[in-house]
């Protein structure tokens, strides 16, 4: 496996129902990729994603994720949804969030070990969350929501992140904030994957791109910067 994809599916197909969002699609993500992932609202980019956790079954073809069926590998992911899907007026704290990463460790007691601690420590000063960590979710900035979910991300020191539109809801001001933290985290050798519809600020990180639109297609990343590749304008 240490020379393996960390990520492959071949021959995916999967959808909701009887609908089709994503149809026959090979991918390999390897260890140290930071890969954007690119593509149409509804062509399916959230569901590659909910494939790669497990979430979802695909209704034909094969996913690995380290080498085990997804549901089981999905333990070194580390997933940042979509900034809308958190709801700000939950009465829980920075510290809290991020703690909430620790929950596939803890199994069903919720016991605090030295450890655990530990690493929910670690976790917030990678992100940059100590200083706000007794601070309400509806009191946060944007910026500092989004450390906190990367923060309990991290927590379980994952060896992949896959990260759905992390700045797409927050000013061009704050954005920095988050793209720093995933610089230092692909520098440390984390291999992120992220969904974006933009690379202003982050581009310099990203080694591979893909286009998803009902299938999955690899791209030039100079092109998702205004860049020519291949001849052409992607």
């Amino acid at each position: 496996m240490a020379d393996g994809p960390l990520i492959s599916l071949r021959g995916v197909s999967a959808g909701y129902g009887r609908g089709t969002v994503l149809r026959d699609v090979d991918l390999d993500i390897n260890r140290g990729d930071f890969m954007a992932v690119v593509g149409p609202n509804g062509g399916g980019k959230t569901t590659l994603f909910r494939v790669m956790l497990g979430l979802i079954v695909p209704s034909a073809g094969t996913v690995e994720v380290m080498g085990m069926p997804p549901r089981e590998g999905c333990r070194r992911i580390g997933y940042v949804p979509q900034f809308g899907v958190f709801d700000r007026g939950y009465p829980v704290y920075a510290e809290q969030v991020v703690r909430m990463g620790l929950r596939g460790r803890q199994g069903m007691l919720p016991r605090r070990t030295r450890e655990q601690e530990e690493a929910v420590r670690r976790a917030m000063e990678y992100a940059d969350v100590t200083s706000f960590g007794g601070r309400r979710v509806g009191e946060m900035s944007g910026g500092q929501m989004q450390r906190a979910l990367l923060a309990r991300a991290l927590v379980s020191e994952p060896e992949i992140l896959l990260l759905d539109e992390p700045t797409a809801s927050l000013d061009p001001s704050v954005r920095g904030e988050v793209h720093r933290v995933l610089a230092k985290a692909a520098g440390d050798g984390i291999t992120v994957v992220m969904i974006t519809h933009g690379l202003e600020g982050i581009a310099h990180c990203v080694n591979r791109a893909v286009r998803v639109d009902g299938t999955v297609s690899e791209v030039c990343p100079s092109a998702l910067t205004g860049a020519v590749c291949g001849g052409g304008l992607l």
